[in-house]
């Protein structure tokens, strides 16, 4: 396995992001720092590593692409230059045991794969599967995809911009008759969003900015609506109460209340009433 890993930063803690590719680098090949930090701030959030200066490229188009841009980016420099397969992280995800994952990523004899995911802990909640199980789709941090496989499925869809890209890429793979695999090893902590207790501890608020709820609202309507037969009445209506305690945790205990609500507001009527644009592929 000839492994190549990116990680899409947006003005992040410097220092957070140094510990956290500290965790990893010395176990892939060549590792893509995708900026979507803008302006002058760039070079004030980029991560200085000289001691592997030589394993590093920085990229970036002096906007914030999001994510899908940026891993359509890497799956191309990826098969441009040799590599079989690709990690990619989040800014401020942290391995624990990365070693055992990718040794059950190149031991794993199981055919048709689209992506491999580890061992996760997701805000305090840790994976405890002893086995190897198919999954619909795995969050985009700490997943390793096949390359070869991505450019049979296509590209990553930039219409999405950032949220959804993984789970409308996972269904996709699997409508094609490609898996997805959570591996009983590795461990990585990722944390979504900045989880606060609201109302003495009762509910957990992400605390997404306006930018964001517009994205998840929109994005999961669409992958519902594309995918449809990946969705149960159950699943369904998870989504729809998702939407409003999104509005009723930002009322509750988020700043910036108007704006948040009138984005989320927005996000379902547009998931609703408009089409993404649809797959391109890989040259």
């Amino acid at each position: 396995m000839k492994l190549l890993a990116t990680v899409v930063t947006y003005f992040p803690d410097v220092e957070e992001l140094r510990t956290n590719i500290l965790r990893y680098i010395d176990y892939v090949d060549k590792l893509i720092v995708w900026e979507n930090t803008t302006g002058e701030a760039m070079m004030r959030h980029r991560v200085q590593l000289p001691e592997y200066a030589d394993k590093i490229i920085f990229m970036s188009s002096g906007k914030n692409d999001g994510i899908a841009h940026p891993l359509n980016q890497a799956v191309e420099y990826g098969l441009k230059n040799g590599y079989t397969h690709l990690l990619t992280m989040d800014q401020d995800s942290c391995w624990d045991d990365i070693a055992s994952f990718i040794d059950s990523v190149e031991k794993c004899e199981i055919e048709n794969v689209l992506a491999y995911s580890p061992l996760m802990c997701v805000n305090g909640k840790r994976d405890t599967n002893v086995d190897i199980k198919e999954i619909s789709y795995c969050i985009t941090s700490g997943a390793i995809y096949c390359l070869d496989v991505c450019k049979k499925i296509g590209k990553f869809r930039e219409d999405y911009v950032i949220d959804g890209v993984d789970i409308e890429y996972g269904f996709r793979g699997k409508r094609l008759g490609y898996k997805t695999l959570s591996l009983p090893a590795g461990m990585l902590i990722h944390k979504m969003g900045e989880p606060t207790k609201i109302c003495g501890g009762r509910w957990t608020t992400t605390g997404y900015g306006a930018y964001r709820n517009f994205y998840i609202v929109r994005n999961h309507l669409w992958v519902l609506r594309e995918y449809p037969e990946y969705y149960d009445d159950e699943q369904r209506d998870w989504l729809y109460h998702q939407s409003m305690k999104r509005i009723k945790y930002v009322f509750l205990g988020e700043n910036q209340k108007i704006s948040k609500i009138w984005s989320i507001i927005k996000g379902g009527a547009v998931g609703i009433f408009t089409r993404a644009k649809g797959i391109e592929m890989f040259e």
